[in-house]
């Protein structure tokens, strides 16, 4: 898993000087399930338990962008440390690896910036040493965004629903165990611009 996220970064990278614009930057999304109603939470909601800080999943996505067109990778993490000292446990992870595409209805660049996307990931818990889950889901998502850019620095927030798929995640000797994906994330995001 480190190796393909590294062989991405490096990828996408390369692949930035053959395109108009390169962004990269930090990211922080959250999960959330429907309510007793059946409803999904609004920006309101969402903004108020990012505030809040907890069950923060931080990361980093680079994208490289053509025109409207743009194709990305993120990876975000949420870290669960073992402070107990009586109890020798290594430390434990979830995390969340997608790759994207997106449209961007004004180009990547555009002041205010709306846009569409569409992606595969990676949804997945374990140990932080090992290079392969104990729990993962593939699943589809695809959303909406608005970001504001102001010359080579930008911000974003993403509505992204969540679809998993039947597949399931290879490991050394087998599959990983399915790991239920959440139907909705909200995501929040920095960007610079090249």
């Amino acid at each position: 898993m480190k190796r393909t996220i590294l062989f991405l970064a490096i990828f996408c990278f390369v692949l930035s000087g053959a395109f108009a614009q390169l962004s990269f930057g930090v990211s922080v999304q959250q999960y959330f399930e429907r309510n007793e109603e059946g409803k999904l939470p609004g920006f309101s909601e969402a903004w108020k338990s990012f505030q809040d800080g907890e069950g923060l999943y931080w990361g980093l996505f680079a994208e490289i962008m053509a025109g409207k067109l743009g194709v990305g990778f993120s990876f975000n993490n949420q870290v669960y440390s073992n402070d107990d000292p009586l109890i020798d446990l290594p430390d434990m992870w979830n995390y969340d690896a997608n790759a994207y595409l997106a449209v961007h209805l004004f180009g990547g660049k555009a002041f205010i910036d709306p846009f569409a996307q569409i992606g595969v990931g990676q949804w997945g818990f374990g140990f932080v040493e090992s290079s392969d889950p104990m729990m993962a889901s593939w699943y589809m998502d695809y959303g909406v965004g608005l970001g504001l850019n102001i010359g080579i620095v930008g911000a974003f927030v993403k509505a992204m629903w969540n679809q998993q798929l039947d597949e399931p995640v290879e490991v050394q000797g087998g599959y990983a165990w399915e790991f239920p994906v959440m139907p909705f994330k909200w995501v929040f995001g920095a960007k610079v611009i090249l």
